[in-house]
């Protein structure tokens, strides 16, 4: 069973008018909600188009850097990050590890390259010549890339920071093979010194701001091709050294030829020698591309030949100071004597300079009368057989005829004749004279001068004679019937042949 009971409860105290501002307050709620709502989507919307736009730039600097030739990838350490690497395949470990850097992008969608621990600070090398301690030539010094500039700019800053530390490595590492010639290397300031005369020298500085690159910068890349073909290391400041010493050579050849010419010309001689220098020929490489084939004439062998001409006149010319009496009478051929000096240098090993001497043709006189070595490593020893060579051919100039009997004979000495005389024991004997020619050099004070050039010389010419046999003591004494000399800005004219000559003749 059970049972039914009812209980009056409270009536409500909400009225109706406070409904109806519940139902608008939640109206409003829902109306605010959804405001807020829109709002944030609209700002989801600006911030995922800029987000956009910003990532769209990016990858379009990404895709330049990738057309500009530039290697982009991964970085090891972080995968979701891009990188370029600027450096050389072929470089060292240590080099080659610090050519990656990183394309970060800036919050306006913009790159920027993050070399980590890198210096940022771009390097170079700057070269300077200086002459009796002042600075006579220096390369310029372009500012470095500006903020504003492209990111290629950057990267290329870069690469030639990470090249010139490398370049500037190899360079101090060399120098400490070279002191023998005179390199010196400052650790503290950054600076090579390489001396090219007692006046002169080259300063090579490792600057912070970028500049042109120097001969030297051409030399590195082509190492990277060597060293994947051999482990020796490449020369870099031995190779400019060599091609120093070279053009110090060539420019000795100028300074003694030339004075040596013109004072043969001074001396009225009817057909004096003449010179000229020439470059040797590079052999051609038609498998190599033009910088290739640049680069391998830089490092390749230096060459350079020297032709000397010695005509053979067959009679003095009408206004000679020479006495007829004295002219070559022998009859000979019209080709003239030439002497080949063949300079070789290798510059890889920085060996001195190989003189190689030949005389054509073979049938000339100055062949059997001095005939060269064939090869001389020495400079002085050329030029002291080129001022022989010139005394012999002086002497077969001035020499008589092989019928002539009473004529100035050639002797065993190819600068040396000898003439005897008919008569008594005190008049009559026999005469002897020699060609001499010397090489002075100039005194006074030391004046800057090229790269390479040995400074002034002078010519001496002297023919010397003397009584071996029956005649007085006083014929013994030796005398410079002519005496030339040439200054490099000046010739100081020779004295009269004729009349010394004729002294000489005498009986």
């Amino acid at each position: 069973m059970g049972t039914l009971g009812a209980e009056k409860t409270q009536a409500s105290r909400v009225t109706e008018e406070q409904k109806q501002e519940n139902k608008k307050i939640a109206k409003g709620w829902k109306a605010s909600n959804l405001s807020k709502t829109v709002d944030s989507i609209l700002a989801s919307a600006t911030r995922l188009e800029k987000e956009i736009d910003a990532e769209t730039k990016y990858w379009e600097q990404v895709l330049a850097v990738s057309e500009s030739g530039w290697a982009v990838c991964r970085l090891p350490q972080e995968k979701h990050t891009l990188g370029v690497r600027f450096g050389f395949a072929e470089a060292s470990p240590t080099f080659r590890n610090r050519s990656l850097a990183a394309l970060r992008r800036n919050p306006d969608g913009s790159i920027y390259l993050d070399q980590g621990i890198t210096s940022p600070e771009p390097q170079s090398l700057r070269v300077l010549i200086q002459t009796n301690g002042i600075t006579t030539g220096e390369t310029i010094l372009p500012k470095a890339v500006s903020e504003d500039s492209p990111i290629q700019d950057f990267i290329l800053q870069a690469r030639n920071t990470i090249f010139v530390s490398e370049l500037w490595q190899e360079m101090t590492r060399e120098v400490r093979t070279l002191a023998s010639h005179g390199l010196q290397s400052d650790t503290n300031t950054n600076v090579i010194v390489i001396p090219l005369s007692p006046t002169k020298k080259i300063l090579l500085e490792l600057q912070t701001l970028p500049t042109d690159p120097f001969r030297p910068v051409l030399v590195l890349p082509h190492q990277s091709p060597i060293n994947l073909a051999q482990n020796n290391p490449f020369p870099i400041l031995r190779s400019l050294l060599t091609r120093f010493s070279h053009e110090a050579v060539v420019s000795s050849i100028h300074s003694l030829l030339t004075p040596l010419c013109t004072t043969l010309t001074s001396a009225s001689l009817s057909t004096p020698p003449t010179y000229t220098v020439a470059p040797g020929t590079t052999p051609p490489f038609p498998n190599l591309s033009t910088p290739e084939r640049i680069l391998t004439t830089l490092t390749n062998q230096l060459e350079s030949l020297t032709t000397i001409t010695f005509p053979f006149p067959l009679s003095s010319p009408p206004h000679s100071s020479i006495p007829s009496s004295f002219s070559h009478t022998t009859p000979i051929t019209s080709s003239p004597s030439i002497l080949q000096i063949r300079t070789m240098t290798a510059t890889q090993n920085h060996s001195r300079p190989i003189y190689y001497l030949r005389i054509t043709p073979d049938t000339s006189p100055l062949l059997q009368l001095c005939p060269p070595h064939p090869m001389v490593s020495e400079w002085h020893h050329v030029k002291e057989y080129i001022l022989w060579l010139v005394g012999c051919w002086l002497a077969h100039t001035f020499s008589s005829s092989p019928k002539d009997e009473e004529g100035w004979k050639p002797t065993t000495q190819g600068n040396m004749l000898r003439k005897a005389f008919s008569g008594s024991t005190d008049e009559g004997g026999v005469k002897q004279m020699s060609f001499e020619v010397l090489s002075v050099p100039v005194l006074g004070p030391e004046v800057p001068s090229k790269v390479g050039e040995n400074g002034k010389e002078k010519i001496k010419i002297s023919v010397r004679w003397e009584w071996t046999t029956g005649i007085e003591q006083e014929w013994k004494e030796r005398r410079d019937l002519s005496e030339g000399e040439e200054y490099m800005n000046g010739i100081v004219e020779l004295m009269i042949w004729e009349e010394n000559l004729r002294k000489l003749l005498g009986r």
